[in-house]
Parts: C-alpha cells; sequence; structure tokens
C-alpha cells in the first residue's frame, strides 16, 4: 500500500516559521520603536520618585537604627558608670567613717599622731580603758551614761569618764560585769570641786544639765571668759569653759556660767580612765 506526501502537515511547519519570524521582527520594532521609548521614559520618570523615596527611607531607617543603637549604648554605659561612682562614693565614705572612728580612738586612748611640726603629744599618766556608749543623756536616767565595760574589765566606782578632748564628763558610780553606770558632771544639781580663775582656786561648780555649769563667786574673784574650769589632779584636765560673767553693782557676788565645748548627746565613745598605782 502506498501513502501519499501529507502536504498539509508542511504546510503548517511554513507557516509556524513565518508566524515567528513577523513576531520577532514585530517585538524588535517596538522595543526600539519611538512609542516604547517614550512610554518606557514615562515609566521611569513616574517610578523614579519613588525609587528616590524607597532609597532615602532605607536610608533614614539605617541612620535611625544606628542613632537608637548608640543612644542605648550611651545609656547603658552612663548607666553603668553611674553605679560605678556611687559604689566610689560608698568606699570613699566608709574609708572617711574608718579614718575618722581611728583617730577618735588614738585620741581616746592618747595616741595620737604627731603635730604638724613634729611635736608628739606628751605621754599619759593614766591607764585608759575605750567604752561605747550605750545609752545617752536622752534616754532615762537623764544626765547618765551607761556605758559597754564593767566591773569585769577592771572598771569600779569613782572612775573618771573623758570624750575624745579628754575633758571629764563624769564618773562610774556603778559598776557591774559588762556595763557601766556614769553620772555625769553636768547632772542638775551635781556639785564638784574644780579650779578656777587666773589663781586656779579650788571653788564648788554645780552643774546645771546638758553640759551646762553654774558658779556663784565673789565679785572680786579673777575670772574671765574662756577661762576653763580644771579638775583637779595631776594631769590637769578641763571639765568646762567659762561662756558668760554676770554681775550687778551693789551686789557682793557674780555669776560665771559655763559649758561643756561638745554636744554630750552626740558622744559614741569615752574613754574611762584608771590610775596607775
Amino acid at each position: 500500500m502506498r501513502y501519499l506526501p501529507n502536504k498539509g502537515r508542511g504546510e503548517n511547519k511554513i507557516f509556524s516559521y513565518l508566524a515567528a519570524i513577523i513576531l520577532s521582527v514585530g517585538c524588535l520594532y517596538m522595543w526600539y520603536s519611538p512609542i516604547t521609548s517614550a512610554l518606557y521614559s514615562a515609566g521611569v520618570f513616574i517610578t523614579a520618585p519613588f525609587w528616590s523615596m524607597q532609597g532615602y527611607l532605607s536610608d533614614s531607617l539605617a541612620s535611625f537604627m544606628i542613632n537608637f543603637d548608640s543612644k542605648k549604648a550611651l545609656i547603658e554605659k552612663n548607666d553603668y558608670l553611674t553605679k560605678q561612682l556611687n559604689s566610689f562614693k560608698s568606699t570613699a565614705l566608709e574609708n572617711k567613717l574608718i579614718r575618722d572612728e581611728n583617730i577618735e580612738l588614738k585620741k581616746i586612748l592618747g595616741r595620737e599622731e604627731p603635730s604638724a611640726s613634729g611635736e608628739k603629744p606628751a605621754a599619759s599618766k593614766t591607764k585608759k580603758l575605750l567604752a561605747y556608749v550605750l545609752s545617752g543623756p536622752v534616754t532615762p536616767p537623764y544626765d547618765s551614761l551607761i556605758i559597754d565595760v564593767g566591773s569585769d574589765m577592771g572598771v569600779a566606782q569613782g572612775d573618771l569618764v573623758l570624750n575624745d578632748d579628754n575633758y571629764v564628763m563624769g564618773e562610774v558610780v556603778e559598776a557591774t560585769s559588762g556595763t557601766s553606770k556614769v553620772r555625769l558632771l553636768s547632772a542638775y544639781g551635781q556639785k564638784t570641786g574644780v579650779l578656777l580663775g587666773d589663781n586656779k582656786t579650788m571653788i564648788e561648780m554645780v552643774g546645771q544639765g546638758s553640759g551646762n555649769f553654774f558658779i556663784a563667786v565673789p565679785k572680786e574673784f579673777l575670772v574671765k571668759e574662756s577661762d576653763s574650769a580644771i579638775f583637779p589632779g595631776p594631769d590637769f584636765k578641763m571639765v568646762a569653759n567659762v561662756e558668760s560673767i554676770e554681775g550687778k553693782d551693789g551686789e557682793m557676788f557674780k555669776n560665771v556660767y559655763l559649758s561643756a565645748p561638745f554636744n554630750i548627746k552626740e558622744i559614741r565613745m569615752v574613754a574611762v580612765v584608771k590610775k596607775i598605782i
């Protein structure tokens, strides 16, 4: 059996080739034609601001993130430095308190540092025992102190009690194991013999409370403001300073008012004096 060639099939192939060629030529023409160029330019013109805006927004966002990170890092560093500074301040304050307490202890125990001129303080002839104040004159019994050393440490009735400047504050009136009661010389009505005036005359001083004293002396008695009342003894320790003198014409006596040069309510440490036998 013989088959005749299929003419339709060949014609279709030729038609497809021609259509492809014509379409390609048309596309090339459209791409390079003035109309296409104009449309492309118009599209570029229209979309250019959006591309620029996108670039601007991208740059702005990047800049914002950089600044945000920088500010965050700066805040964190500032917080860290603030904590470090507060820590240093706290340490400096603790060191100052320790230094001040050390100086106060040395003064109480008679172990002060040499002065600027190199002169050493005079050696004390008495034995001192450091004591902390457990309660002061702001709590009952008023004008008395309770200190944290007692008979177990050798404290006995009659021992003197000094502040850090070696002013005589009072004397032990009761000593038990672990604590002692100190009666302040300035207790109201408390009488104490002291040396006063240019001639260091023994005279009776009366307590008026809270570190204040009163003395009535003859009008001709030689005394002036800033003189000190001295507790009798080999070390000549001071008790109070003259603040004012009052006297009226025609009266035989004048009143001398004295006060301790420190705030008794702020005393934290004292020294109990034991005489070396």
